[in-house]
């Protein structure tokens, strides 16, 4: 496998998400059914035309899988707390508090107190999680070094 293809995830997981989606689309599925199964005698619909209408509603929740899948994988044990240590970009300046993206996801956080503001579009550590809000502090900035000559500073 060349190095720039992404790793295909495991057969089990692929299975279980796919099995985790398709139950969160019963009920939907049921309500569609029972629609399609009452409108020929309530409304006068073809019976044809309710089962097509039926079919495409089903398509449509299997054609969308791919785009929604990553939705549906386990995202950990569910706990914030896995993002301490994690890197986050700030959204807006934080001063103290704003909003970071950490991941696809978007996160209310605070400054530790005493750090310095954070401007839009820099990375912050995430220190720690009080209850939904994260607690950051900005990562250090790789500036380069000056070679010191003659005592200069």
């Amino acid at each position: 496998m060349a190095s720039s293809e992404a790793p295909r995830p495991a057969p089990s997981s692929t299975r279980r998400v796919l099995g985790r989606y398709l139950l969160f689309q019963t009920p939907g599925w049921s309500a569609a059914g029972l629609a399609a199964w009452l409108a020929p005698s309530w409304l006068g619909v073809p019976g044809w035309a309710c089962a097509l209408g039926f079919a495409a509603w089903v398509v449509k929740d299997l054609a969308l899988f791919p785009f929604v899948r990553s939705a549906y994988e386990d995202g950990g044990d569910g706990d914030a707390r896995g993002l301490v240590g994690a890197s986050a970009v700030a959204t807006e300046p934080l001063s103290p508090a704003g909003f970071v993206r950490a991941g696809s996801e978007l996160w209310r956080a605070e400054l530790r107190p005493g750090s310095p503001h954070v401007a839009r579009g820099e990375r912050v550590r995430v220190q720690a999680v009080e209850g939904l809000t994260l607690v950051v502090v900005a990562e250090e900035r790789d500036v380069p070094q000056r070679e010191s000559v003659g005592g200069d500073r």
